[in-house]
């Protein structure tokens, strides 16, 4: 009896009983069902070809990195710039270009031509599947070329090969999966050995790099330079200038002398000025004609003073005893005019040789006045030009310097270079497995047992789900709301045709 989708049982209402009745109901489900997945898996298990794992450990040292322009060491590793490093070499250890020196040393190529390098089991199943039925349908084999069979032999060798790190150290270990122990072990040392010499060919590529980009540079500083040079050489050669120090020195000190010749000469100058002027104001006063005498050094005007006093003494003495008219008078009165006549020509003469003195001294004050204001100009010329010497100046100098470093480096990379060593090291090779890793039988059987159960139970309570029959007078009032007014008792047909 069946009724529509919306009286469907509900199993939610169901108790523990009930459950039990269902799973020992639907038991000939179950075991069959249980047993069919535990003995396929355990099939497929012993029938997969063990897969075994190589282990070999690098330990990759810290690397002291140097600047190849200064050769100042740089050691500083943060952890994440550390943890970036070990990425890189993950990705670099699992590289094209490892994969085909790993091949070319094991010739791998030639090894497992035909076998194929693939260890999991579902793909080697996909891969048989794959080929089946391709000869159930007829189809032509496809033909790979040289460089398609590489390609998926360097696939195949990366999925083989896993890198994991050390936890807390500088170590990796390289694992690789194969199905024969002999050739794990040998896949596993040999990406090892190989990485280094990768590690190793790349240091000294990077080298080599280096030092033809310094020989580069090395050129066209060495041409910098020796333009400076020629500009520099140039420059002092058409400012007619040795060093621009030397010549600033030699022009502060011409200044400076030229400077104390100037006071100097003024001094002189107004110092004869004012006794000029005092000379000509006694030389223009008779009265004071005597006390001109004190303002130059003249021994014959000293010699005619002195005479002149004689004469006075002389006088004064004969005018107590002769009158002003007596001939001795007279003799001495002309004598000390004569004498007086006489210094006052003397004083004229030094009157005008103090003039001619004083121009002199004015036109020297000129010259030199002009002479200090062509060295300042001079000194301004030069601070102008200071500033284009002391730039074409630096010029050399720092191109000097660096032509230099970069010929010690270039000289010193050169030597160094034949001399590099991986900071990458084998501290474990990988042995010879025992025990395959793959398939994990106990595992496997463990799993078949739960999936089995699982598949089973599953299956039936679908099976029960499904089954909408009604069969005892629950059922009916449960399902249906309706009393059950009565019961159709099922018959005993044997007994029937033994009566007959």
């Amino acid at each position: 009896m069946n009724f529509e989708a919306d009286e469907t049982i509900d199993l939610s209402e169901r108790n523990l009983y009930e459950y039990y009745e269902i799973l020992y109901k639907h038991r000939w489900t179950i075991i069959p069902t249980f047993l069919i997945i535990v003995t396929l898996v355990m099939i497929l298990t012993f029938l997969t070809t063990p897969v075994y794992q190589a282990t070999a450990t690098l330990v990759i040292d810290k690397e002291q990195t140097v600047s190849p322009l200064t050769g100042e060491r740089m050691d500083y590793e943060s952890y994440l710039s550390q943890s970036m490093t070990f990425k890189t070499h993950f990705k670099l250890i699992k590289s094209r270009e490892v994969m085909l020196k790993l091949i070319r040393k094991l010739e791998l190529d030639q090894v497992r031509e035909k076998q194929g390098m693939e260890t999991r089991p579902w793909k080697i199943l996909l891969a048989r599947f794959k080929k089946n039925l391709s000869l159930i349908l007829s189809r032509e084999e496809e033909v790979l070329t040289i460089e398609d069979m590489q390609e998926r032999l360097i696939i195949a060798l990366q999925q083989k090969i896993t890198i994991e790190e050390v936890r807390d150290t500088r170590l990796l270990n390289i694992n690789v999966k194969d199905n024969n122990p002999e050739l794990a072990r040998e896949i596993a040392n040999t990406v090892a050995a190989v990485y280094i010499e990768f590690d190793i060919t790349n240091r000294l590529k990077y080298s080599k790099n280096t030092v033809s980009w310094m020989g580069d540079q090395l050129y066209e500083i060495k041409k910098k330079l020796e333009d400076a040079e020629q500009e520099f050489l140039e420059f002092k050669q058409a400012e007619k200038i040795f060093s621009i120090e030397g010549r600033q020195n030699i022009i502060s000190q011409k200044i400076e002398e030229f400077n104390d010749a100037y006071i100097e000469a003024r001094n002189s100058r107004l110092e004869i000025g004012a006794e000029l002027t005092e000379l000509e104001r006694s030389f223009s006063e008779k009265d004071s004609l005597i006390y001109a005498r004190t303002l130059v050094s003249n021994s014959l005007i000293e010699k005619l003073y002195s005479q002149l006093l004689e004469q006075e003494v002389e006088l004064s003495r004969l005018s107590q005893v002769y009158k002003s008219s007596h001939p001795k008078m007279e003799q001495i009165n002309t004598k000390k005019a004569n004498i007086l006549e006489t210094l006052e020509q003397e004083i004229s003469r030094e009157i005008e040789g103090m003039q001619a003195a004083r121009e002199v001294l004015i036109v020297r004050e000129k010259v030199l006045l002009d002479t200090i204001t062509d060295f300042e100009k001079e000194a301004m010329d030069i601070n102008a030009k200071e500033l284009r010497y002391v730039i074409l100046q630096r010029n050399v100098q720092t191109n000097q310097k660096l032509y230099e470093t970069l010929l010690s480096k270039v000289k010193e990379t050169n030597v160094t270079s034949s001399g590099y060593s991986s900071n990458i090291r084998i501290t474990g090779e990988a042995v010879t497995p025992s025990n395959p890793i793959l398939p994990k039988k106990k595992m496997n059987l463990l799993l078949s047992i739960i999936f089995g159960l699982m598949a089973g139970v599953g299956i039936s309570f679908l099976l029960e789900y499904m089954d909408q029959t009604l069969r005892t007078e629950e059922d009916i009032e449960k399902y249906l709301n309706l009393p059950v007014l009565s019961v159709v008792p099922v018959g005993d047909l044997s007994n029937e045709t033994e009566e007959s």
